[in-house]
């Protein structure tokens, strides 16, 4: 049996070390993208790095809720300059350089990174600011944005969390795979 436990995930881990979770997914096939040498399909890979796990889940929380709207907007100016920006008088304008930029595949993967200020409620009750900083490796913008939202659905991370969660012993009134919750 394995535990989902919540004091664990908040406070671990612990001193220098980092909480680092990575999901990934593969490439759409409808993405015209070269095979890995063994064949395999390539994937498309998001790194998460913050203090705890618990803090790292709740910013990869976010970015499924926010469905890409925020980093969207956060992200478009690694794809097109502020120059070229201010050829135009407005996003409209700039529509069709935005689109095919967003969406140009690049091999090898463009690796865009980005980081999230969180606050959060200490054992006290007091607030404290902390971050979560990203990675993302994808063939275009267009790719990663969609692919984030796949990799963060609320099943995945409730997975992701119980396998950073300890290990109890197996108990007799527990049989199969069964998950215990402790807060």
């Amino acid at each position: 049996m394995r535990t989902l436990d919540r004091k664990y995930l908040a406070a671990n881990p612990a001193g220098d070390e980092k909480a680092a979770i990575s999901l990934s997914v593969p490439v759409p096939t409808s993405v015209e993208v070269p095979a890995n040498p063994d064949g395999t399909r390539p994937r498309i890979t998001l790194k998460a790095t913050g203090d705890t796990y618990a803090l790292v889940l709740a910013a990869l929380q976010h970015l499924h809720e926010d469905d890409g709207d925020e980093l969207f907007e956060a992200l478009v100016f690694d794809v097109v300059t502020e120059e070229e920006m201010e050829a135009f008088t407005s996003m409209e304008e700039a529509a069709p350089l935005l689109a095919e930029r967003v969406h140009e595949v690049s091999a090898p993967f463009r690796t865009f990174t980005w980081n999230a200020a969180l606050i959060i409620e200490g054992a006290a009750g007091e607030e404290q600011e902390s971050s979560v900083d990203f990675e993302l490796i994808t063939p275009s913008l267009g790719v990663g944005i969609p692919a984030i939202t796949a990799m963060t659905k609320p099943q995945t991370l409730t997975n992701v969390a119980i396998t950073f969660s300890p290990v109890i012993d197996e108990d007799e009134d527990y049989a199969g795979n069964e998950v215990l919750v402790v807060s």
